[in-house]
């Protein structure tokens, strides 16, 4: 199943669990027709002091330990607002959680896109992200790491790639990333 991936602090993380937050805001979009399933990726905390999302700093309460760095629920993306300031972003700003001089800040004057929240699932157990996969675009050769020598008999090897075409997701994206999604292999 054809899937995005999104990274999101730890603190939008809880305002959407809490249904506050109903818009995630982009500079770009998936190439994909809506509705398309969206997995939420809780950020890791970068410094101590930086915030931590456990079950006792959410009003969810469903969260057993930090979900930071895990795979937390899932939601559908039924339709995306694109928008131009014009001067505010006035569309993005109810459900974004943001004011108009921070969506001014990170779009810079650009168009942003609202990728709508609906259908909103939190795991009871959290996922890790080596249970998502990304396609691998074949001809990937040696640079592979799943790239193997195999022994077809006594003087021969063939080299070949294992990964069946999915490589499992071992990095958080940046922003956000296709997925292809069965649960743990």
């Amino acid at each position: 199943m054809k899937a995005v991936l999104i990274s999101i602090n730890p603190l939008w993380c809880e305002l959407i669990g809490n249904g506050e937050k109903t818009i995630e805001v982009r500079k770009n979009r998936p190439k994909l027709k809506t509705p398309f399933k969206v997995f939420i990726y809780c950020t890791k905390a970068k410094t101590d002091g930086e915030y931590l999302w456990t079950a006792k700093s959410t009003t969810i309460g469903k969260m057993a330990d930090v979900a930071n760095g895990k795979v937390i629920g899932e939601f559908i993306c039924d339709k995306v607002i694109e928008e131009l300031p014009n001067p505010r972003y006035e569309k993005l700003l109810n459900g974004s959680c943001l004011d108009n001089d921070t969506l001014i800040n990170y779009g810079k004057f650009g168009i942003l896109y609202g990728w709508h929240i609906s259908n909103l699932k939190l795991y009871d157990v959290l996922k890790d992200l080596k249970e998502f996969y990304k396609e691998c675009k074949g001809g990937c050769g040696n640079v592979c790491k799943h790239w193997r020598y195999i022994r077809v008999n006594a003087d021969e090897y063939d080299m070949d790639c294992d990964c069946d075409g999915l490589i499992p997701i071992t990095k958080p994206p940046q922003s956000w990333c296709y997925v292809e999604y069965y649960g743990a292999k």
